[in-house]
């Protein structure tokens, strides 16, 4: 699947920033973006887990998710 099916060029963009920004913590602010992005890569419909440790699973899931994605485009 290829970026641009998915994503605008500013979307795609705007992605790859923020992925390359979070290290060990996702930001509270981008939790929105990075978990709409992994619904639409695995074209999912999941309730958005809270942030909390013990949903650490979820967000673990959908951050290797994004950046498999990310590294599959290049």
């Amino acid at each position: 699947m290829n970026w641009a099916d998915i994503f605008t060029p500013e979307e795609w963009t705007n992605l790859k920033n923020v992925m390359s920004s979070i290290h060990h913590h996702i930001p509270e602010n981008h939790m929105g973006n990075i978990w709409n992005w992994f619904q639409k890569i695995g074209k999912h419909n999941r309730p958005r887990p809270c942030s909390c440790q013990s949903s650490a699973k979820y967000w673990i899931e959908a951050v290797n998710t994004i950046n498999n994605f990310i590294k599959e485009q290049v």
